[in-house]
């Protein structure tokens, strides 16, 4: 009866601190607030200095991470021991071993978001059920962190489409006005070319300024149109 009762008070505290945690990641603005959140729950959870160290958007680990030092304060230190293998995905580890951490992975199926690192004098004894919380912990601070990522990538996406539009509009407002007087002089060129007979020296240079103009026309359509197909897959991209 006691070993039922111990059980169910264990599960009910993981599934508090799974909730908690949850709960205030829901609330983050931001990457490094995320890692803030994280290492306060899991800290309180396990009772050591947990730390976090986040990847930046080329999946590179930061130059900085940041440790629980109390329940009020946390501190952020330059990283010394933590050279992952680029294969880490492909090999299926779940942490990584350094001087004074465990460096558990926080991923998708694909990239790897960051670390969560647990010091090497509470790695070493946590209980298995214990890893198991913390897994549990650490896929939802991944969660997390895709999330803002995707969001971000979005929003990149959404300026972009907004850049391009500006520059399509302009572009096209300048093909406009080049292409308006360009017809006029290709146009007043065919008539002195008409006017005049092939020996006229002005015949020359009436046909200089038609294939001169000719040639600016041809160029302006040409990026006109380029512009025009590269608007479309930009706006592709976008709803996509």
């Amino acid at each position: 009866a006691k070993q039922s009762a111990n059980a169910a008070k264990q599960k009910e505290t993981e599934a508090k601190a799974i909730y908690t945690l949850t709960n205030r990641l829901t609330k983050a603005k931001d990457i490094h607030e995320i890692a803030c959140i994280a290492i306060s729950v899991i800290s309180e959870c396990f009772s050591c200095q947990a730390a976090c160290l986040c990847f930046d958007a080329d999946g590179s680990p930061e130059p900085l991470f940041v440790q629980q030092l109390s329940a009020e304060s946390n501190v952020w230190r330059d990283v010394h021991d933590f050279k992952p293998d680029k294969n880490i995905l492909n090999e299926q580890l779940k942490y990584y071993i350094g001087t004074e951490f465990y460096d558990f992975y926080i991923h998708t199926s694909d990239h790897i978001l960051g670390t969560v690192r647990i010091p090497i004098n509470h790695a070493e004894i946590v209980s298995t059920s214990q890893i198991h919380l913390l897994e549990s912990m650490i896929e939802n601070v991944a969660l997390a962190m895709d999330r803002f990522w995707s969001a971000e990538q979005q929003l990149k996406l959404r300026e972009e489409a907004v850049q391009e539009r500006y520059r399509g509009n302009l572009l096209r407002a300048i093909s406009h006005d080049l292409r308006t007087p360009l017809s006029g002089i290709m146009g007043t060129s065919e008539m002195l070319m008409d006017m005049t007979s092939l020996e006229d020296p002005r015949y020359n240079l009436a046909s200089g300024i038609h294939k001169d103009a000719d040639w600016l026309h041809s160029m302006v359509e040409k990026h006109f149109e380029f512009n025009e197909i590269t608007g479309r897959e930009a706006h592709s991209k976008q709803t996509n």
